[in-house]
């Protein structure tokens, strides 16, 4: 079984998950100062991504907790043990698109515009941080034959497939996928930045919503159900909504301001 203890000094241990957790932001916040400029956004994004991050990490975490609500009630202190797993990306979304409502609400500045740099930043410290279930062995997918497959402790399997060896590697395929997405967008960013605040946004929000929504179908850990569905499905179906609706309206305002102007 793999280790997922990195050192270890007396009481105090360094995990891989906390490891890749600490990758994931160092390299959101590089990420952050590139897609700013490319972008022409010049404010100090400091303190802002500090307090995103810090929501994320709550919201994630409470959201998690609440899913799992019944477990943690009978065992309320491993509620704060986030080293142990358990950070649900949902719960960090939303958390963090509060902040930045607030943030911009102080400051009078544009929501969308913000959003457009700091969701493919997201994506690429999902991208990274998504390795940390792996050396958890946790949040994997239905037991598979493929060459890629990745072996489960027993200790690690739900009792109803305690009986396979070889799962989903769903953190990868979720990894591989915003990758990719985050590459597509750097590349779209660089070569013609869109000049209406929100395509961005809602292009991320539709490729990030339908990558979970196609990884959840694989994987078997357990969650709340809503009308017989994972509750993960629906919100991914809701942020790729979302995320459709945003360039239905940032295109009708394009298509209703041409028609203003042909009027004069």
């Amino acid at each position: 079984m793999f280790n997922p203890t990195l050192l270890k000094f007396g009481s105090v241990s360094i995990r891989w998950y906390g490891l890749t957790a600490a990758a994931s932001a160092i390299a959101a916040f590089l990420y952050l100062k590139k897609i700013a400029r490319l972008l022409k956004i010049n404010i100090n994004l400091d303190n802002l991504f500090f307090y995103a991050v810090l929501a994320g990490i709550l919201g994630a975490r409470l959201y998690h907790v609440l899913n799992e609500f019944n477990f943690y009630l009978t065992h309320p202190e491993l509620i704060l043990m986030i080293w142990k797993g358990g950070l649900a990306i949902h719960g960090g979304i939303l958390a963090g698109a509060l902040v930045l409502f607030y943030y911009c609400r102080r400051r009078k500045l544009s929501f969308l515009r913000l959003a457009d740099l700091f969701l493919p930043v997201l994506i690429l410290s999902e991208a990274i941080a998504r390795w940390g279930n792996f050396f958890n062995q946790e949040l994997f997918g239905k037991p598979t034959n493929l060459p890629w497959g990745i072996f489960i402790d027993p200790t690690n399997r739900p009792p109803a497939f305690s009986q396979f060896n070889y799962f989903h590697p769903t953190f990868l395929y979720q990894s591989l996928w915003n990758l990719i997405a985050v590459i597509l967008i750097t590349v779209w960013i660089k070569k013609r930045p869109p000049e209406k605040n929100g395509l961005i946004f809602g292009v991320s929000m539709i490729a990030w919503g339908i990558g979970r929504f196609l990884v959840e179908l694989l994987r078997i850990d357990s969650v709340p159900l809503i009308f017989g569905m994972r509750l993960p499905l629906l919100v991914s179906i809701a942020l790729a909504i979302t995320g459709i609706l945003t360039i239905a309206a940032n295109s009708y305002t394009s298509l209703d301001n041409t028609r203003q102007s042909a009027r004069f």
